[in-house]
């Protein structure tokens, strides 16, 4: 009877000791997921404030290049200008030097 008592309380201890370790390999699973997650969502996190930040600076940069844009038409319409008022006063003066060359050959 010893012995199958003792048979008994082996068998009882390895079910036990089963069990025991199937609850703490479910125990490491679960937690194991619950790590991934949590990595998961805070790299999904970093990704969405450096997505901000990204997108953010390409706002400014295309911005200050618009701006810079902008000044350059203006720079080069004056230029323009002045080359054009440059041309037309040397045209006057040809025309006014070749008046006067007719007025005294006159």
């Amino acid at each position: 009877m010893e012995t199958t008592l003792n048979e008994h309380v082996t068998t009882h201890e390895s079910v036990c000791q089963m069990r025991l370790q199937s609850e703490t390999q479910d125990d490491f699973e679960a937690s194991t997921d619950l790590q991934s997650d949590w990595i998961e969502k805070r790299l999904n996190t970093k990704l969405a404030v450096a997505k901000t930040s990204t997108e953010t600076e390409q706002q400014v940069n295309l911005r200050a290049c618009q701006i810079r844009f902008e000044q350059q038409d203006e720079q080069i319409t004056a230029r323009t200008t002045e080359l054009a008022h440059s041309h037309a006063n040397k045209i006057e003066q040809r025309l006014q030097d070749k008046l006067d060359e007719a007025t005294i050959e006159i």
